[in-house]
């Protein structure tokens, strides 16, 4: 059984499935999904990319189903414990300042967050939206943390 882990990052899940149905553990960071560095909104002054999707918000961060996915593209069942999680990334290129890269991350870290660690069956975009505004308003009133494009 082969070492090596293998980072699926295009938006071409299909790599994922091979990689797994091969024997290798596959991490998920799609980026269409999941690369934070993605432009947030659509207000020209935002600053990000959008060369995987033209916007990433946080509803579509959250809505991402991994094993859903990649089953729909063939994922042998047998295949299913090799996916070892999902990563989310925030390249720097666009990123000038520590408030910057908070910014980028938050809210939509914490949707990751949940699609990692909780199953589709008990995720519920309302409830999550009920429990983001007072972790948010904690974040930063505790800890100083910027969110959203916050200027």
């Amino acid at each position: 059984q082969p070492q090596a882990l293998a980072f699926a990052w295009k938006e071409d899940e299909r790599f994922a499935v091979n990689a797994a149905a091969a024997g290798y553990g596959v991490v998920l960071c799609p980026a269409h999904f999941l690369y934070l560095d993605l432009v947030e909104g659509t207000d020209f002054e935002d600053r990000g990319l959008y060369w995987a999707a033209t916007t990433l918000p946080v509803d579509r961060v959250y809505a991402y189903e991994p094993l859903e996915r990649l089953e729909r593209l063939g994922l042998p069942k047998e295949a299913e414990p090799r996916i070892r999680g999902v990563q989310a990334n925030l390249w720097s290129e666009t990123v000038d300042s520590p408030a910057r890269a908070e910014e980028m991350l938050f809210p939509r870290l914490l949707a990751a967050a949940e699609v990692a660690w909780t199953s589709p069956a008990r995720r519920s975009w309302v409830d999550f939206q009920w429990r983001l505004a007072p972790q948010l308003t904690w974040l930063a009133r505790e800890k100083g943390v910027r969110y959203g494009g916050a200027a």
